[in-house]
């Protein structure tokens, strides 16, 4: 399904080249929900040099803007195959932008969108001063946790969430 195929996309943006906006300095915590992401944000943010931004959308419009993708689901594998194609540090650069506008934040900051895993390679390209920190979890823990808590917020990207069979 549509899932499957943007692992693949994903898989293969780590062949994408890019020399990156090394000015920007973000640390990325992706993961599935329910893995730890926000217990590992706290942690990450209660040093004195790192700010929290919660979960920012901005990369994935930078990528976006960068590559004309008009697509509904904000990363899918339109996004990240054409991402391996774009100017990444125009991206990086874009990114940086839009999160010292709307934020202030300039120095070390987390963005823990959790959807940008796959959009990793993509960002460690745009961004070569930024960390990612992929949380996994076992996914039978994942499956159990993910069926146990309300994503009202999420819309359809969490509706796995709502049936065991689905999960």
């Amino acid at each position: 399904g549509a899932e499957a195929a943007m692992f693949a996309a994903a898989e293969r943006s780590v062949d994408a080249r890019s020399a990156g906006f090394a000015e920007a300095r973000p640390i990325f915590v992706v993961g599935m929900p329910r893995t730890g992401t926000t217990l590992v944000e706290r942690i990450l943010s209660s040093h004195s040099e790192v700010e929290s931004a919660g979960e920012l959308s901005d990369f994935p419009h930078a990528l976006k803007a960068a590559t004309g993708v008009k697509a509904d689901r904000m990363v899918g594998r339109e996004l990240i195959n054409a991402g391996m194609t774009a100017d990444l540090a125009r991206v990086g650069q874009d990114y940086a932008a839009r999160v010292k506008g709307t934020m202030g934040f300039a120095g070390r900051f987390v963005d823990k969108l959790p959807m940008n895993a796959f959009l990793a390679p993509l960002i460690l390209q745009a961004l070569p001063e930024a960390r990612v920190v992929m949380l996994r979890r076992h996914p039978a823990d994942v499956v159990v946790s993910s069926y146990r808590q309300e994503f009202t917020e999420a819309g359809r990207m969490l509706d796995y969430t709502l049936s065991l069979e689905a999960t």
